[in-house]
C-alpha cells in the first residue's frame, strides 16, 4: 500500500484518538474491498488484529463463497478469525423487523460479545467517506437535525471507523496496486435498497453538477461534527438546569425549558432518550393545562416504555414497570375488533361497545392500556376536557371497575374510553375518508 494512503489513515486515527499503538482491534471482515483493505492496513500499522466474519445465510452459494474467502485470507496472513452463522430470516420474523435491521442487530451484538470475550479495545468497521456522504443525503431527504447532518461518527462507543477519511475509489486503487483480491456482494447493485439508489443514481447526478460534490458534502459533514460538539455541550448544561430526579420519576422544569434559547431542541434532546418523538415534544410545549399524558412512541435506551404527565409547569416521566398498567399495541390486543371502511359505508351502532374514529386524525400507533390518574380527553359531544376518572365517576363506575378500565390512545391523546365514550377530537366529520370501526369484545 502507498505510504500516502497509510499516512492519511494513520493521521485520522491519531486525530480522532481511535486507537493507541498497542491497541487490540477486532476487525469486521465481510470479504469486500473495504473490509479487506482495512484489515491489511491495520495489520501493516502493527496493531494487534483479530478478524470476525458473519454469515447471514441470505445469498446462498455467494454467502459460502465469502466465508471461504475470508478464511483463506486470514490463514494466509496469520490473522486469527472468528466466524458466526445466523438464521437472519427467522430473527427478522420473530422480531418483526426488516432483514437489513436484523442483520445489523445480529452482527453488532456478536461483535460486542466477542470484543468482551477476547479483550479487544475496539471494533473496527470499514465505513468510508462515500458511506458518510450517502448517509448525509439519506438523512437530509428524510428530515433530520444536527445529529443526522453530522452523518457517521468516527467513534460510537467501542465501534471505530478509521476509513472515514478515504473514498471507496481510493481503497480500490490501493488494493489493485497491492495485488489483493476481494469479493463483491451482488446486492450492492440492486436499486431496491435506498442506499444503493443514492450510491448508484443520486451521487453520480450530484457529481455531474459539481465534480467535487462528494468532497464538498464531506467537508460539510466535518463542519457539522465540530458544531455538534458545541451543541452537545450546551444541551448537557441545559439538562443540569432543567432535569431533576424525584423518587422513581424524572422531572423536567417547563419554566427552565421555556427560558432556553431553543426550548424545542432542549426538550427534544431530553425526551428523545426516553423514547418520545419530536411531534410529541412540540405538542407538550403547546399545552398550558395539566393532566395530559403521553406514551413514548418507542422504547428508551434500556428497552422500556415511558409515560410523560403534564403537571402544571413540569413534566413527570416514569417508566412502565411490571406491576404498572399494561400497554399493548392495538394490533396485538385480542379483545378489540378493528375494521377500516369508507365513510360512505359506515353503519352506526349506538351501543357504547362500538366506536367510530376518523383514521386520518390518529397520530402514530394505537395502544391499549389501563386508565392512569391525570388521563384527560374531550368526551364525544363536549367542548371542554374532562378527566377520564371524573367521566367514570359520573357514569357511576365503581372503584374496582375503574382500576380495570381500558383506554385506547394514540401517541398524543386518549382516543376511546373502551366500551364507554370516544373522543370528540377523533369524530367523523365532512372531511373524513376512512373510518376505524372499533368493537369491544369484553
Amino acid at each position: 500500500m502507498s505510504s500516502k494512503f497509510i499516512n492519511t489513515v494513520k493521521r485520522f486515527i491519531d486525530q480522532k484518538s481511535l486507537l493507541n499503538k498497542d491497541s487490540h482491534v477486532l476487525v469486521a471482515l465481510s470479504g469486500g474491498a473495504d473490509s479487506v483493505c482495512l484489515l491489511l492496513l491495520l495489520a501493516k500499522l502493527q496493531y494487534k488484529v483479530t478478524a470476525v466474519h458473519c454469515n447471514f445465510r441470505l445469498r446462498g452459494e455467494e454467502s459460502l463463497r465469502d466465508e471461504n474467502f475470508v478464511r483463506d485470507l486470514c490463514l494466509k496472513n496469520g490473522i486469527k478469525l472468528y466466524v458466526r452463522s445466523f438464521d437472519t430470516h427467522q430473527y427478522a420474523v420473530q422480531n418483526k423487523i426488516s432483514i437489513e435491521m436484523a442483520a445489523r442487530d445480529l452482527r453488532y451484538a456478536y461483535f460486542e460479545q466477542l470484543r468482551n470475550e477476547i479483550g479487544a479495545d475496539a471494533i473496527a468497521v470499514a465505513h468510508h467517506r462515500d458511506d458518510s456522504v450517502e448517509t448525509f443525503i439519506m438523512n437530509a431527504v428524510r428530515g433530520t437535525g444536527i445529529r443526522g447532518l453530522g452523518s457517521i461518527q468516527p467513534r460510537n462507543g467501542y465501534v471505530i471507523r478509521p476509513f472515514l477519511c478515504v473514498s471507496h475509489d481510493e481503497i480500490l486503487c490501493e488494493l489493485q496496486d497491492y495485488g489483493q483480491q476481494y469479493v463483491t456482494d451482488s446486492t450492492n447493485y440492486e436499486t431496491v435498497y435506498t442506499r444503493n439508489k443514492v450510491r448508484l443514481d443520486i451521487v453520480p447526478l450530484l457529481r455531474s453538477l459539481n465534480s467535487s460534490a462528494s468532497e464538498n458534502i464531506f467537508t460539510t459533514i466535518m463542519n457539522m461534527q465540530e458544531t455538534l460538539k458545541i451543541y452537545n455541550s450546551f444541551i448537557e448544561e441545559m439538562k443540569r438546569k432543567c432535569v431533576s430526579e424525584e423518587n422513581d420519576a424524572c422531572i423536567v422544569s417547563m419554566t427552565q425549558i421555556r427560558a432556553c434559547i431553543s426550548p424545542v431542541s432542549v426538550l427534544y434532546e431530553i425526551l428523545s432518550e426516553k423514547g418520545f418523538n419530536r411531534n410529541q415534544v412540540c405538542e407538550m410545549l403547546d399545552i398550558t393545562d395539566s393532566g395530559r399524558t403521553f406514551i413514548s412512541s418507542r422504547d428508551d435506551t434500556d428497552n422500556h416504555v415511558n409515560i410523560a404527565l403534564i403537571d402544571r409547569n413540569r413534566i413527570i416521566i416514569r417508566r412502565k414497570s411490571s406491576d404498572d398498567f399494561e400497554i399493548v399495541g392495538l394490533s396485538d390486543y385480542p379483545n378489540i375488533k378493528v375494521s377500516v371502511v369508507d365513510v360512505s359505508d359506515v353503519e352506526i351502532n349506538s351501543n357504547p361497545r362500538f366506536a367510530y374514529i376518523d383514521e386520518d386524525k390518529v397520530k402514530g400507533h394505537l395502544f391499549v392500556r389501563k386508565v392512569e390518574p391525570g388521563d384527560k380527553f374531550r368526551p364525544f359531544g363536549m367542548k371542554g376536557f374532562k378527566l377520564v376518572n371524573d367521566l367514570l365517576t359520573d357514569m357511576k363506575v365503581d372503584v374496582f371497575q375503574k382500576q380495570q378500565q381500558l383506554i385506547l390512545c394514540d401517541e398524543q391523546s386518549v382516543v376511546w374510553v373502551v366500551g364507554r365514550r370516544s373522543s370528540e377530537d377523533y369524530r367523523i366529520d365532512s372531511s373524513t375518508r376512512k373510518v376505524l370501526v372499533l368493537e369491544s369484545l369484553i
